[in-house]
């Protein structure tokens, strides 16, 4: 079970996340053990800081947590879930990234991984809704949105 977090009940956490889609396949990366959600797999991002807008927190959590730099976010939709330790309101972008190859800190592990089968893996409630998103959309179309990104040993080139 994840560890519970000592959050005002009524507190508001601002989340960022990004989706990185490459060949039909979205980048997920597993949470460390021994934090909240500990071992849930969940989108790049993070919580915003004090004034720091959604872009801005997306733009940072990717650099810091896997070296990559946005080309460009493009907002897809907000999703607001309470928890029984505040509510979350998830700020959700599409994401174009490049770079050659990034680190996997503190992630411990990173996919790629086809929308039909993201409900194989353990994310947290509030991931619920977009999870359903982005399945019902995979049959409709399929957006390449990195360039040479490289996932452990091996290279992902969109066209």
């Amino acid at each position: 079970m994840p560890r519970r977090p000592t959050i005002n009940r009524a507190q508001r956490i601002d989340v960022a996340i990004g989706l990185i889609e490459c060949h039909g396949r979205y980048l997920i990366c597993r949470r460390p053990r021994g934090t909240i959600w500990g071992g849930y797999w969940e989108f790049p991002g993070g919580k915003q800081q004090r004034g720091e807008s959604p872009t801005a927190c997306l733009s940072r959590e990717l650099w810091e947590e896997l070296s990559l730099r946005p080309r460009t976010l493009r907002w897809r939709c907000t999703i607001r879930y309470a928890y029984v330790y505040g509510t979350v309101v998830l700020s959700v972008f599409r994401c174009d990234v490049a770079h050659d190859g990034f680190h996997r800190y503190p992630a411990t592990h990173v996919r790629w991984v086809l929308p039909a089968r993201l409900t194989r893996y353990r994310f947290p409630p509030a991931n619920k809704e977009l999870l359903q998103k982005l399945i019902a959309e995979s049959t409709i179309c399929h957006r390449h949105s990195c360039t040479g990104v490289r996932v452990n040993k091996w290279s992902v080139r969109c066209t």
